[in-house]
C-alpha cells in the first residue's frame, strides 16, 4: 500500500488497480467513500502518477460535491503513460474495457483532467460500452477554449474577487500570478484578461515569465497556440525565470494550477502573495496550509474556489446553456468563497480547515437522514 494514503473515517473505501499486458496499461481508481451510489472524478494520465495523488485528488472531489450538496462521493483515476514506449488509444481503450463495470453502473462517471483531454474521455467510455456523446456542453468551444476551461477559470476568478473584497482589497489594484498554462490556468488568464485585471506572471514547465507591467494576454494565447509550455520562453518582454521562481514574485493574488501538495512548508514561508485562490486541486500540504494561516495568508479552499467543473457539468446534465452555466457558478462559488472564510473566523482556523469541517459536517448529516428513513 501507497505510505502516502491516509484512511481516516471517510476512506478511501475502493481502491481498484488495474493492468493489461498488450498494451502495458497500469492504472488505478479510488472511489473515496460508498456512502452513495455514484462516484465521480477525473481521470488523470501522466507518466509519473502515484497512488498517493489519485486518493488525494479523490478526497479533494468528496470535499467539492459536499459544498456543492451533491449526492456524489469523490473518485479519480490515475493512469501510467510513457508517451515514447506506448500507444495512446490502445492504453485508454485498455482502461475503458478493465473499468466498464464502473462506469457502465455510474459507480464511477469519469472525466477530463491533467493529461486527458475529451477526445480521450470519448475513447474511454466507448471502449466501456457508451454511444459517443453529442453536443456535450463541458466540450463546447468559446473564445478557443473548452467551455470547461472557460467556467472554471471563470469561477476561480469570481473567487479571487469576492476573496479580495473579504480581506479588504480591490482585485482591479491587485497583481496576480498564474502558475500553469493549462486547461484551468488558460481559463483563468482569459476571465482575468476579460475582467482587466493584471496578471503580472505565467507560468509553464518551460518557465515563468514576469513583467511587473502586467503580461499580454493576447500573445500569450497566440505563442501558446503555436509552441505550447514554451510561449512563456518565447514572450518578448519581461523576464524569463524559473518555473520555481513564480511563488517568490511579489503578486498580492497566487493561482496555483499544478500537481497536488507543491506548496510546502518551505515554500509557504516564502510566499509573496497575500491570497491564494487554487486553480488546481489539493495544492497545499496541511503544513503548509498552518504556515500561510499564521503569516496572515488568505488561502481559499480549492475545493470551493474551482468547482467551475462540476457545476457546468450539473447545468448541462439538466439541459442549461452557457448563460446558465456562467451565472450558476458566479453564484454558488462566491456564495461558498464567502461562507468559507466566514466558518474560518468562527472557528479560528484556516479556511481550509473550516471548509474540510463542514464537508464532513454534511457527511454526516446526509447519513444520519438516510439512516433516519
Amino acid at each position: 500500500m501507497d505510505p502516502a494514503i491516509t484512511f481516516d473515517d471517510i476512506g478511501p473505501q475502493r481502491i481498484y488497480h488495474f493492468y493489461e499486458p498488450r498494451s502495458a496499461m497500469r492504472a488505478v481508481l479510488v472511489i473515496d467513500h460508498t456512502q452513495f451510489r455514484n462516484a465521480g472524478g477525473g481521470v488523470r494520465m501522466l507518466p509519473d502518477v502515484s497512488l498517493g495523488e489519485v486518493a488525494l485528488l479523490a478526497r479533494a472531489m468528496t470535499y467539492k460535491f459536499a459544498w456543492l450538496d451533491l449526492n456524489t462521493a469523490g473518485a479519480k483515476a490515475g493512469i501510467w503513460f510513457d508517451a515514447a514506449s506506448q500507444d495512446r488509444e490502445a492504453v485508454l481503450r485498455a482502461f475503458g474495457q478493465a473499468a466498464a463495470p464502473l462506469l457502465q453502473t455510474r459507480a464511477y462517471m469519469c472525466g477530463v483532467d491533467m493529461g486527458t483531454s475529451f477526445e480521450d474521455i470519448g475513447v474511454i467510455r466507448a471502449a466501456a460500452g457508451f454511444e459517443p456523446e453529442a453536443n456535450s456542453l463541458a466540450n463546447k468551444r468559446l473564445h478557443g477554449l473548452t467551455m470547461d476551461e472557460l467556467v472554471t477559470g471563470y469561477g476561480v476568478i469570481k473567487s479571487a474577487r469576492r476573496a479580495a473584497e473579504l480581506v479588504g482589497r480591490r482585485l482591479e489594484e491587485c497583481t496576480l500570478a498564474i502558475e500553469g498554462f493549462g486547461k484551468v490556468g488558460a481559463g483563468c488568464l482569459r476571465q482575468a484578461a476579460a475582467e482587466g485585471l493584471r496578471v503580472v506572471a505565467v507560468s509553464t514547465l518551460a518557465g515563468t515569465r514576469y513583467d511587473a507591467r502586467g503580461l499580454d494576454p493576447d500573445r500569450l494565447f497566440a505563442l501558446r497556440e503555436e509552441c505550447g509550455d514554451e510561449a512563456v520562453v518565447r514572450y518578448p518582454e519581461g523576464e524569463l525565470l524559473p518555473k520555481e521562481a513564480l511563488y517568490l514574485l511579489p503578486a498580492d493574488v497566487l493561482i496555483p494550477g499544478s500537481r497536488t501538495h507543491t506548496i510546502t512548508a518551505e515554500v509557504a514561508r516564502t510566499i509573496a502573495a497575500s491570497l491564494i485562490v487554487p486553480a488546481a486541486n489539493v495544492p497545499l500540504t496541511p503544513q503548509a496550509d498552518a504556515i500561510l494561516y499564521e503569516r496572515g495568508v488568505t488561502a481559499v479552499p480549492d475545493f470551493v474556489a474551482n468547482a467551475g467543473g462540476v457545476l457546468l457539468a450539473v447545468v448541462g446534465t439538466m439541459g442549461g446553456g452557457e448563460k446558465e452555466a456562467f451565472a450558476v457558478t458566479e453564484q454558488r462559488i462566491v456564495a461558498n468563497t464567502e461562507r468559507a472564510l466566514r466558518e474560518a473566523r468562527a472557528r479560528e482556523v484556516s479556511p481550509l480547515r473550516a471548509a474540510i469541517a463542514v464537508a464532513k459536517e454534511w457527511l454526516v448529516a446526509k447519513a444520519a437522514a438516510r439512516e433516519a428513513g
